[in-house]
């Protein structure tokens, strides 16, 4: 009876070396897989918005991208007409270069009579409205409060210099025009100056944002 008792004594301790170490192995594998699907929770939200900033910045560049291309490809030519004048502008010296100028604003100011050169504008930045940065899309609303002769709503600190100088020289200017024929009226002539010089603005700022995506 003795020797049956401590075999099953012997038996049972047998049991429980085996029971312990497996108890063990199960207790640690549920902590490790309730610490992973912690670390997953917790950092499923970064993830996430590591994700939406990565595609932000895809559908940002390709909307500058797009917009930039499209100024070749402008059977329009609303954009050239705007940067053209611009260039004119900056580089006016004789009264033939004025007169070029005046005959140029004429034509933008015919097309935008009919609202034909404002449904252009704004088709082509909705996708800048829709991706661009937040210093883009306040000077697209400049540009078209300019173009819609709301000139006074623009916050002309919020742009740069030379944009600054161009609307500050003829806002104030009530001089008389020498040296060329008269085909727009001043207040006409002054918006399409200042468009242009916020037009190339707009498309620097442009430039200057996709470099800095790209470094």
């Amino acid at each position: 009876m003795r020797t049956i008792g401590f075999y099953r004594y012997k038996q049972k301790r047998k049991e429980q070396r085996f029971t312990h170490p497996i108890l063990i192995a199960v207790i640690t594998a549920l902590l490790a897989c309730v610490g992973s699907i912690s670390g997953v929770y917790l950092s499923a939200p970064i993830l996430v918005s590591q994700f939406i900033e990565q595609k932000n910045h895809e559908n940002r560049a390709k909307a500058y991208e797009a917009f930039l291309m499209s100024m070749s490809d402008d059977k329009y030519s609303a954009s050239l007409k705007l940067i053209g004048l611009d260039q004119m502008v900056r580089n006016v010296t004789t009264d033939e270069s004025t007169q070029r100028i005046e005959d140029n604003i004429e034509l933008l100011s015919v097309e935008n009579s009919s609202d034909k050169l404002f449904l252009h504008l704004i088709g082509n930045m909705q996708a800048l409205k829709l991706h661009g940065s937040k210093t883009v899309d306040i000077y697209i609303d400049d540009f078209m409060s300019v173009l819609l002769g709301n000139e006074y709503l623009v916050n002309w600190s919020l742009h740069d210099e030379y944009t600054r100088g161009v609307r500050n020289d003829w806002i104030n200017n009530d001089n008389p025009a020498y040296g060329l024929k008269e085909k727009v009226s001043v207040d006409e002539r002054t918006k399409f100056i200042i468009l242009s010089a916020q037009y190339v603005e707009l498309v620097k700022l442009l430039k200057s944002e996709l470099q800095t995506e790209d470094s």
